[in-house]
């Protein structure tokens, strides 16, 4: 039996799934071009704007909450503009200043969805849709790093998370 299909609400798993299977893949490719543009210290600092995203979306998640079908159109929406941000701010002004806080927007978003799906549905299966989409994330990147070319990885990252609400 498929855990992502057992509950009345496998869509909400499915969702997180892909949501962290982004986070992994966005953080990935954001550190290759921070260190593709700048130095390799620069993109270490990737890790700790993902985690000031994160932990901001789950602090809104706290205060603010929506129709589920609402919380996801935002997200996805709200990821896709904050790679934007993100890609642009690395390529066109790199280096660590004040304005790379605005790298963190890209991981805000999906932190907002996920806190939201651990607070309302049961925590094991969320836990478990969150694990199997970092579990693909990886996997998919040994499997597939060859094709993440420096000169594309703004339009993959772009690509990836339009798909996301294709699929879905």
């Amino acid at each position: 039996m498929n855990i992502l299909s057992a509950s009345p609400n496998h869509r909400i798993y499915k969702r997180v799934v892909l949501f962290s299977f982004t986070l992994f893949i966005t953080e990935f490719l954001l550190f290759k071009i921070a260190y593709y543009v700048t130095d390799y210290t620069n993109s270490v600092l990737i890790v700790s704007y993902a985690l000031i995203g994160i932990g901001l979306g789950g602090l809104l998640s706290a205060y603010w909450r929506g129709p589920q079908e609402h919380r996801f159109l935002i997200s996805l929406l709200g990821t896709w503009i904050g790679c934007l941000i993100s890609a642009i701010k690395l390529i066109k002004f790199p280096g660590s200043d004040l304005s790379s806080v605005l790298i963190s927007s890209a991981f805000f978003f999906p932190g907002y969805y996920l806190s939201n799906a651990f607070n309302e549905y049961p925590s094991p299966r969320v836990y478990f849709a969150d694990l199997f989409g970092a579990s693909l994330a990886v996997v998919s990147l040994l499997l597939f790093y060859s094709f993440f070319l420096t000169e594309t990885l703004f339009l993959e990252l772009l690509c990836l998370i339009s798909g996301i609400g294709i699929w879905n």
